[in-house]
């Protein structure tokens, strides 16, 4: 993260910033990028002028990661929140997918709000991608329930991977997104919502 006051210092680490806030207090304005150090946000509190961030007003959320924004609502921001959910982010863009399984959780949940982002975020492990094919989902299941490639080798062409894919798929209320397909592993998403959904899958 990095604080400048609108005149003051060139950025630092601008690459890694997930998120960038606008800050105004009655005293200055100041932005942050963030993940940042708590070093840090002590630093734009001084420039703020203030003790905690909740006596100063944000007046811009900016995203640097694409289609964030279209997600993430910036409507009753605090900071603290959106520190938390830009460290998670960056921990999220070290592993391969995990990014683009937490946008198509976005897509799907649609949180209001962006504790309810971070609360997402947080949760990610509940959380499966799936792959797009109904066949290879349908060993996937196998795999589950403890079949090795042995097995699924010597029953292929005698069992219908597809058939057992698609059903699953409908059962544990898989979801298309246009970043892949979504399961929640702890309770199934919603019917009424899913039936419009899957009607992609057939």
């Amino acid at each position: 993260g990095y604080v400048l006051l609108k005149q003051d210092a060139e950025p630092v680490r601008e690459k890694a910033a997930k998120f960038r806030l606008d800050l105004s207090s009655s005293q200055a304005p100041a932005s942050v990028s963030l993940p940042a150090l708590k070093e840090e946000l002590e630093r734009v509190k001084k420039l703020l002028g203030i003790d905690c961030f909740a006596e100063a007003a944000i007046t811009k959320v900016s995203f640097a990661v694409p289609n964030l924004n279209e997600y993430i609502p910036t409507t009753g921001v605090c900071v603290e929140d959106a520190n938390e959910l830009a460290w998670a982010i960056e921990g999220m863009q070290c592993e391969d997918g995990e990014l683009l399984k937490y946008l198509s959780v976005l897509s799907v949940e649609q949180p209001g709000t962006m504790q309810e982002a971070l609360r997402c975020a947080m949760n990610l492990d509940d959380y499966e991608r799936i792959p797009e094919d109904t066949y290879e989902y349908g060993q996937a299941v196998l795999r589950r329930i403890g079949a090795d490639n042995e097995l699924i080798d010597t029953i292929d062409g005698y069992m219908d991977f597809e058939k057992l894919g698609e059903d699953t798929m409908a059962e544990e209320g898989v979801r298309r997104t246009e970043f892949g397909l979504i399961r929640r592993c702890s309770s199934p998403f919603a019917e009424e919502t899913q039936a419009m959904e899957m009607g992609g899958l057939s």
